[in-house]
């Protein structure tokens, strides 16, 4: 039950967090074209936030195997 309501919890602070991010930028980034003059294409860079979340996966998802596993292994 705890594990239930932790997982609740998690899910939605993650997404109110990644709605606050959306709010918090004030333009869109590299909303500009390349027939405009200061246009540079090297200037996007890749959202650090999705750095974020995969290596949150990665992390939760290492855990979930490892306690699938560790029954079997007794």
């Amino acid at each position: 039950m705890a594990g239930k309501i932790y997982k609740a919890i998690t899910i939605i602070a993650i997404f109110l967090l990644s709605i606050a991010t959306v709010f918090a930028q004030e333009e869109v980034p590299c909303g500009g074209g390349p027939d405009d003059g200061d246009y540079d294409p090297n200037n996007c860079p890749l959202d650090t936030w999705v750095i974020l979340l995969v290596v949150m996966a990665l992390i939760l998802t290492v855990i979930h195997l490892h306690r699938r596993r560790k029954p079997c292994l007794r």
